[in-house]
């Protein structure tokens, strides 16, 4: 009986080992701390997080125009930027 579970669980790696090289899991493998994103409103740059190295951060997105003056208790409008956000601190 033991050989046959370790057979199950070296078939159940080979086919986790598959998908993951084959689905975008793949693309893991080319990620990079503070990688850069294409957004529909620009760029988006990240940064690596001061206690964790190895952790992306992404601070301070822009997701809706500030409610300031005549869009005070208004529902949010949608933010549009074409422009490339350096995203390292949130926006006061």
């Amino acid at each position: 009986m033991g050989s046959t579970l370790l057979n199950r669980l070296a078939k159940t790696i080979a086919v986790i080992s598959t998908l993951t090289a084959t689905t975008p899991y793949a693309r893991l493998r080319n990620w990079a701390v503070g990688q850069t994103f294409a957004t529909t409103n620009g760029n988006i740059i990240g940064h690596a997080a001061p206690k964790a190295l190895e952790v992306s951060e992404y601070l301070g997105i822009p997701f809706a125009q500030p409610p300031l003056g005549s869009l005070r208790f208004e529902p949010p409008i949608a933010y549009n930027g074409s422009s490339t956000y350096k995203a390292s601190s949130f926006v006061n």
